[in-house]
């Protein structure tokens, strides 16, 4: 019999979209990135990157939240600074270079990152050029034909193919990264190919067929984002420098290396599904799924770490480490959260109005307990359960036979982007164990995130067949600082683990010297 699950559903679109078949399409086609150079995978960004952050001002001095930040979470940090360094008179994404000639990027932030051990890029609209900027009248013949009115300033969306664009596109990205007071890690492009550009070109001059569009087009961005890697890392000693958009297409995860994603907020997204409080509606991390080991790192969950945010934090963070993501906390409208030893008002961009510099004179105070929770999963990301999270290939995780406790968790959706919806609270049903399976070349491991104040005891079945798996195994319980060996079986086992108060833990199969190992990469069904 089939399983009928959704799960089956993916296998059979992941054994075409990863295989090496004529038919598959190109996007896989570099193989898992754990099997990859440094040229074309960047290994920090895969395996050290415990938390990001989206948003904080460029231009301001958030040097001190910086450092407290870091030591709060005690392990390397992803900041994606926000896009005020990129515009002349607060209407907001110029894209030209007046902005990096300036440096309005402060200087003190870039130091506060470096000090910490921490990473950072910059925000960037990449695809369109402001009509008032210098470079427009040297590049305006690479506009697409798309003009609009943004920040009360007229803008063009720019084309991939034109000559000229190309190279001030590549000269961007390498004064971004190559600069010795820069030095950008990464480069973030947001409303870019995958998020609102344009995918046609009225713009005969560009070599293209006239009026071109979707494959022509979106071709050209692939170019156009591989020769700026091939730059980029020429610069780095050949070292991968990635590049990240807002959202994702498949038909660019093997040129992007990170996403912006927000879905895994479920009520407290400000973009996409905003989640459904009555439980009829179920998340399923199908693009994890399918593509977790070829694709870009997600940065998912758009949370907050103020108590005001509510106990939903426990559930959004436990979903996004343990679908292979990482957790970003979102400051682009509303303010940073004040940690001990702070005083006074914060502050926040916002794009309400474009470039705005709002004051809150009574922001939030950090939730500790928060961030010692996204710091524990966290650990799991970048420490025991690396091979899985960071580099592993997603599988269903394992049935629980026992009872899971239901909790209702409290949220408060203030941060809050006025133009696509509006402040909302109240309380949500979720289930306090959050679990998911996972596989990494022989062996497999299937973690589970206790979101609950007190100690759960859980059972579950391994069925072997089910995952392609030898008869023989051994299964070992792994949290931070342990190791521990539960058993070792023939065929189907029945497990049991007291999973600790909000703390995450890994059950480790592991193929015995001498039996049927796992070999294949599909998962069989009964």
């Amino acid at each position: 019999t089939r399983a009928g699950d959704w799960y089956e559903a993916a296998d059979i679109y992941r054994d075409w979209a990863t295989s090496s078949g004529g038919s598959a399409p190109p996007w896989c086609k570099n193989g898992p990135k754990r099997t990859q150079s440094e040229r074309t995978c960047a290994k920090w960004l895969q395996e050290e990157v415990a938390l990001a952050t989206f948003g904080i001002s460029s231009r301001r001095d958030q040097s001190a939240w910086l450092g407290a930040f870091h030591k709060a979470i005690g392990a390397p940090v992803f900041h994606i600074l926000g896009f005020d360094w990129e515009t002349i008179d607060n209407s907001a994404s110029d894209a030209g270079l007046m902005d990096l000639e300036r440096r309005w990027l402060n200087l003190k932030n870039v130091a506060a990152i470096r000090k910490a051990g921490d990473y950072f890029a910059v925000f960037k609209v990449d695809f369109w050029l402001s009509k008032s900027v210098s470079e427009f009248s040297r590049l305006r013949h690479g506009e697409t034909g798309h003009h609009f009115v943004d920040g009360g300033k007229s803008k063009v969306w720019m084309c991939p193919l034109s000559p000229d664009w190309q190279n001030f596109y590549v000269h961007r990205d390498r004064t971004l990264t190559g600069a010795a007071d820069l030095r950008c890690d990464a480069l973030y492009n947001d409303i870019s190919v995958c998020c609102a550009a344009p995918l046609s070109c009225l713009n005969p001059l560009h070599g293209h067929p006239s009026r071109g569009k979707s494959a022509t087009i979106v071709q050209g961005y692939r170019a156009l984002l591989n020769r700026s890697h091939e730059a980029c890392a020429a610069d780095k000693g050949g070292k991968r420098v990635p590049i990240g958009t807002e959202v994702i297409t498949e038909n660019l995860i093997d040129v992007m290396d990170f996403c912006q994603s927000r879905a895994m907020a479920g009520i407290q997204g400000a973009f996409e599904w905003k989640g459904d409080p009555s439980g009829r509606v179920t998340m399923i991390p199908m693009f994890d799924y399918v593509y977790h080991e070829f694709g870009p790192v997600r940065l998912d969950g758009f949370a907050k770490a103020s108590r005001r945010f509510g106990d939903i934090f426990y559930f959004i963070a436990a979903r996004v480490y343990l679908y292979g993501a990482i957790l970003e906390l979102n400051y682009e409208f509303s303010a940073l959260e004040l940690f001990e030893g702070m005083k006074g008002s914060t502050h926040y961009l916002t794009y309400d109005y474009w470039t705005e510099f709002i004051e809150d004179q009574s922001p939030q105070a950090v939730c500790s307990e928060y961030l010692e929770f996204a710091s524990r999963m966290a650990s799991a990301r970048v420490g025991f359960g690396c091979d899985y999270l960071c580099w592993g290939k997603m599988m269903p995780p394992l049935p629980i036979s026992s009872q899971v406790p239901k909790l209702m968790l409290d949220y408060d959706h203030y941060n809050v982007f006025k133009e696509e919806d509006s402040h909302r609270s109240g309380v949500v049903e979720a289930e306090a164990v959050v679990t998911s399976g996972w596989r990494n070349g022989p062996r497999l491991g299937f973690f589970m995130a206790n979101i609950s104040s007190s100690v759960i005891s859980v059972e579950c079945v391994f069925d072997p067949t089910r995952y392609g798996f030898g008869s023989s195994y051994q299964v070992d319980l792994v949290g931070q600082s342990k190791r521990l060996k539960l058993l070792t079986a023939e065929g189907k086992a029945r497990l049991k683990i007291e999973a600790p108060p909000r703390d995450v833990v890994m059950l480790e199969v592991l193929p015995l010297t001498g039996s049927r190992a796992a070999s294949t990469e599909k998962t069989p069904r009964p």
